[in-house]
Parts: C-alpha cells; sequence; structure tokens
C-alpha cells in the first residue's frame, strides 16, 4: 500500500507537477521584477503621476498575486475561488487600459514608425490581455489536478481500508487454520479417551529412543500391557462405565511411572510403556511390577468394587534391532503371560522368538488360504436320541495346511481372531456350507446344518450381510441354516444383537446357544432372544454318568429347555452310557465320537445325507 501512495503523491501531486514548479518560478520572478520597478519608480521624480512604469508596476503586481495566491491557495489544499481572478486581475487590466491611452511614448521610448508607436501604447494590453487568461488556465489546471489528488486520496483510503480488512481477515484465517492444525496434530497423536499419546505417536518416540542407543545414550525398554477378560466387565457394566475404568487405569498407570518415561494406549484395553532407560532387567522388572501393582488396587465405580489384573510383556533393546522388532519381542512376552495363567509378567526370551515367527507365518498362510479357499468344512451329524437317525449337523472348519498337515482349529481361529481375518473365515465357511447343501439338495432332502459365528461378526451387521449375500444366491436354503453362538456374544450388546438375531430369524435361520452353561448363564436369554436350540457343553456331558454335580447341571438345562420350548442338544457323547442318561433325562439330541467323527463333505453325505433319501 506505502507503494501504491507513494506513486499517486508522485504523479498527480501539483507540488510534483513541471507546469506548477513553472507557475511558481514565474511567480516569483515576477515579484522580484516588480519590487525592482518599484523601487525604481519610487526612485524617480516623476514617481507622484500615473506613468507608464506604474501602470506595468500594477499590472506585473496583479500578476504576482495572481499567483501568489495560486501557490497559497494550492499549498493549503483549497481551490481558488473564481472571484479572486476578478479581484487581482480586472482592476490591475482597466487600469493598465487608462494608463496607456494618456501615456506619450515618443517621451520615454524611442519609436520607429506608426505600427511601434502603437505596439508601444497596447503592449500593457496586450501582456494583461494574455497574463488574464493564464492566470485562469493556471487556475483551472490548479483546480483540476486538486480535484485529481483528492480523488488519489480517495482511492488510496478506500485500498488502504481493503488492504487493512485483508489483512485482518487473513490474520484471523492464519491463527485459526494455526489452531486447526495444532489440534489436527494433537487428534492424530493422542488417545482421543485418555489423553496419552497413540501408537503413531509412541513409534516415533521409540525410534528416537532407539537412536539414542545406538549413540550409547540411553538403553529404552518396551512393556506392552493388557487387562485379563476385560471385555466380559466392558460387556457387563456397559461401554460407557468401562470408558471410565480404562481412563482410571490410565491415570493410575501414568502416576507408577517414573519421569521420562511414556505411557500410551494402543486402543481397547492394551498400553503400551516406553521406558527411557533401562540398562538392566531389574530396572524394567521394577516398572512392570509397579504397574501391575497400581492395576490390581481396588477400583470403584458407580458404587462397584472392582478388582482388575492385566498381563505383562517386556522387551530390552539389547539385541533387538529396530524399534518394531522391539515391539513384537514385547508382544510374543505378553502371549507367553497370557498362556501361562494371565495376571502376571514375562520378559522376552530368544526362544520366543522362534514362536512369534510361526505366529506371523501362521498369519500370512491362513490369509492365503483363506483367499485361496483351501479350507475345509466337515460336518458332524446331531441324532435325533429316540430314533438314532441323523436330524442335523453342525458345520466345523478345518486346515489342511501343505507340508505340515492339519492345524487344530483352536490355534487358527485364535490366529485369525488377532490378525483381523475372523470375519474372511465366517464367510468362507459360510458360503462353502451352502454350496454343500445345494448340491445335496439337488439329490433329495437335506438336513439343516448350523454353523459357528463369533462376535466380531456381529459387529457393524458384518453377519447379516454376510447371510444376505448367500442366501441372494441360494434362498432355498434360508429353513436349512442354524446360527450357533456363544453366551458371550448374547451379553456383549444386548439390544443390537437381539435386533440382528431377530432379523435372522425373519430370513428363516434358526438361533442356538452354544456351550450353554460355561458362561453367564441367564433365563433372560431366552425371554429376550429369538433361541431355538440350546446345546450343552461337552465339559458336563463327558463326566456323566459318574459326576453328581455335572449330572444335576445338565438335568437343570434340560429341564429349563423344556420349561422355555427348546430343543435340547448335548454335545461330547463318547459311549452309550451317556446316551442312555441323556435320553432318559428327555435330552433331543445327541452330538459326539459316539454316533460319528466330523467328516468331509463328500463322505458324509455318503454315510448321513443318504440316509434321508
Amino acid at each position: 500500500m506505502n507503494s501504491i501512495d507513494a506513486k499517486l503523491h508522485r504523479t498527480d501531486s501539483p507540488h510534483a507537477s513541471p507546469l506548477h514548479r513553472l507557475a511558481r518560478l514565474a511567480a516569483w520572478l515576477t515579484l522580484f521584477g516588480v519590487l525592482a520597478l518599484l523601487g525604481r519608480a519610487l526612485a524617480a521624480p516623476e514617481a507622484g503621476r500615473l506613468s507608464p512604469e506604474v501602470t506595468a508596476l500594477c499590472l506585473l503586481g496583479a500578476l504576482a498575486l495572481l499567483f501568489g495566491l495560486s501557490e497559497w491557495l494550492a499549498l493549503r489544499g483549497a481551490e481558488p475561488p473564481a472571484f479572486a481572478l476578478a479581484l487581482v486581475a480586472l482592476p490591475g487590466l482597466l487600469y493598465s487600459g487608462v494608463s496607456a491611452a494618456a501615456w506619450p511614448m515618443a517621451d520615454h521610448l524611442p519609436t520607429a514608425g506608426l505600427a511601434l508607436v502603437w505596439a508601444d501604447h497596447l503592449w500593457p494590453l496586450l501582456i494583461a490581455a494574455l497574463a488574464v487568461p493564464a492566470g485562469l488556465w493556471g487556475l483551472r489546471t490548479c483546480r483540476e489536478l486538486r480535484r485529481q489528488c483528492r480523488e488519489a486520496e480517495q482511492i488510496n483510503a478506500a485500498l488502504q481500508e481493503q488492504v487493512d480488512q485483508r489483512t485482518r481477515s487473513l490474520l484471523k484465517e492464519i491463527s485459526a487454520r494455526e489452531r486447526l492444525g495444532a489440534n489436527l496434530t494433537y487428534a492424530a497423536q493422542h488417545d482421543p479417551l485418555t489423553g496419552l499419546p497413540n501408537r503413531a505417536l509412541f513409534n516415533e518416540l521409540l525410534v528416537r529412543a532407539v537412536a539414542d542407543q545406538e549413540h550409547g545414550v540411553r538403553a529404552p525398554a518396551v512393556i506392552v500391557l493388557d487387562l485379563d477378560d476385560f471385555k466380559t466387565v466392558n460387556d457387563t457394566l456397559g461401554h460407557t462405565r468401562g470408558d471410565q475404568i480404562i481412563k482410571a487405569l490410565a491415570e493410575r498407570l501414568e502416576a507408577a511411572l517414573d519421569y521420562g518415561d511414556v505411557l500410551a494406549r494402543q486402543g481397547g484395553d492394551e498400553f503400551f510403556v516406553l521406558l527411557a532407560d533401562a540398562r538392566d532387567r531389574e530396572v524394567a522388572a521394577q516398572a512392570a511390577q509397579r504397574l501391575l501393582d497400581a492395576l490390581q488396587q481396588e477400583l470403584v465405580v458407580d458404587g462397584r468394587r472392582l478388582y482388575l489384573a492385566a498381563s505383562i510383556g517386556v522387551a530390552l533393546s539389547a539385541g533387538a534391532g529396530d524399534s518394531t522388532d522391539l515391539i513384537e519381542r514385547a508382544d510374543a512376552a505378553l502371549h507367553q503371560a497370557k498362556s501361562r495363567g494371565r495376571n502376571r509378567i514375562e520378559f522376552f526370551e530368544p526362544q520366543l522368538h522362534h514362536a512369534m515367527t510361526q505366529r506371523v507365518t501362521l498369519r500370512s498362510a491362513l490369509a492365503e488360504a483363506i483367499g485361496a479357499r483351501q479350507l475345509e468344512v466337515h460336518y458332524q451329524p446331531r441324532v435325533d436320541l429316540d430314533t438314532g437317525r441323523m436330524s442335523s449337523a453342525e458345520a466345523l472348519v478345518r486346515w489342511c495346511r501343505p507340508d505340515h498337515g492339519y492345524v487344530t482349529p483352536e490355534v487358527f481361529v485364535r490366529v485369525a481372531e488377532d490378525a483381523g481375518l475372523i470375519n474372511a473365515l465366517g464367510q468362507a465357511v459360510l458360503t462353502q456350507v451352502c454350496e454343500d447343501l445345494a448340491r445335496w439338495q439337488a439329490a433329495g432332502p437335506i438336513p439343516a446344518v448350523s454353523f459357528n459365528a463369533s462376535a466380531h461378526q456381529f459387529r457393524d451387521d458384518r453377519l447379516l450381510h454376510d447371510v444376505r449375500a448367500a442366501l441372494a444366491e441360494h434362498p432355498a436354503l434360508a429353513h436349512a441354516l442354524e446360527v450357533e453362538l456363544t453366551e458371550r456374544v448374547l451379553i456383549e450388546d444386548p439390544a443390537e444383537h437381539r435386533r440382528m438375531l431377530t432379523e435372522l430369524v425373519d430370513m428363516g435361520l434358526g438361533i442356538a446357544i452354544d456351550d450353554f452353561g460355561t458362561g453367564f448363564s441367564s433365563f433372560a436369554y431366552f425371554l429376550h432372544f429369538p433361541v431355538q436350540t440350546v446345546k450343552i457343553d461337552q465339559s458336563f456331558v463327558s463326566r456323566l454318568p459318574k459326576d453328581a454335580a455335572a449330572a444335576r447341571i445338565v438335568r437343570s438345562i434340560i429341564e429349563l429347555g423344556h420349561n422355555f420350548s427348546l430343543r435340547v442338544v448335548a454335545e461330547g457323547i463318547e459311549n452309550e452310557r451317556q446316551r442312555d442318561q441323556l435320553r432318559a433325562w428327555g435330552c433331543h439330541e445327541g452330538q459326539g465320537y459316539l454316533f460319528s467323527e466330523p467328516l468331509p463333505a463328500a463322505e458324509f453325505e455318503e454315510r448321513w445325507v443318504a440316509t434321508l433319501r
């Protein structure tokens, strides 16, 4: 803006105009000439009469006053009024004319003929006639220049105001963007619930710590902490109270750390700790024990006393590679703590590296097997205990790794859950079941087949989506499908899961509670959920008929099923005595090796499905 202002004043100001500078010079020269002539006239003996010199003096004085008035008014930013010219120029013109008419020029100036005489008499008039338009033109020029200056000043003021407004707007916008950027950066690096650093920021800090170790500054260590069975607490008390518990535990854990150590939340009920300097095992062990002690203290939530536990894995930087390797080692130690009973601390040992490598390899192989449809679905019949005929079957997934043989479901299902592959695994099983049923249906009657659904498949309506997709391709199979779920699924989000189960029943599917009696068994399941079948866990059936306590539990479940008009299925029947006892108590169906082990689809069709035709 300053450059614009300077430019306007440099080009438009009358003080900088060449014309104005010429006018000022003429005015000052005229003034000096007038003073000289005035001194000469006063010195002459005829000074008292109206001589041509006095006439010229009056004319030049008028011109000097004219330019002086113009200069004075221009310096003060005013326009000369029109009557100023008349007051100054016209009296001089009139006086000059009268004097010229009575002046004998021959007495004062040499003449050279009539033309010169007339010129001598008329030159004051000509000068005055030229001076007056020149004065008027000068005044108009000054007036125009002043008008241009005022317009320039107005434009300058308007531009300056716009610049000021734009500057204020830009400053506000920059400030808002800086605040937004700071907020986004904070949100990207911190857990929204606890305000602790998240995994991204933790990794960044760990990379720096490992770099310091390479320079011999410090020796960091990583602790991974996972709450034991917190999901049950969260499902029982609700997610809101669960968040309150997480926040309270985060404060406890942070208070248990030394200055310079960093606590981060990975998500859910898992925390990471970066020990700034743990040069030996004892320092890390003490820090881990403080964390475990802090968690085991009583916690009161809405008047309820809670006692929590956690599994902790610790990895020292000695012998580790980069930051990723250090985290993987701590995670392997955490899995070791969980497998050894939980609520304990485990350090990474070299032999764990092999197990960790196997788990990573198994995860990749499982993902490849699901994508290549290398998983197999075996079927185990459910037999009517009264007739001995197959009434339905359960689909069980099996995985035979090339060059490795069969991997037990307990191993690869857990790997699928940890690796986020459980949804893809469940979809693959459902697709294969529908294809087998469709093929069998083309040859005759088919049994109803149940398939297991994990809690992960009930999140985000994933199970509903998979079932709709399967039935869109095989619409006639709806009444031949049954979903088996555990009691934990029912208590995780009762209202939402009740809605999903109701939609499945409306599609024609059946609902069965698997492993009943091993979880949070409640009559409320049968009141609020559309359940048709209850399955007695094999851990009770296997103790029959010798274990009296197990017999009472089994019998109670059967009576409960009768009271709620549910079909009762006993799992794990291995001998005839168990079968006979269950049949005597009124159990409807039995499943176990007494009748058949799980069979591949082709063999199951030949041995069992064919009996229905």
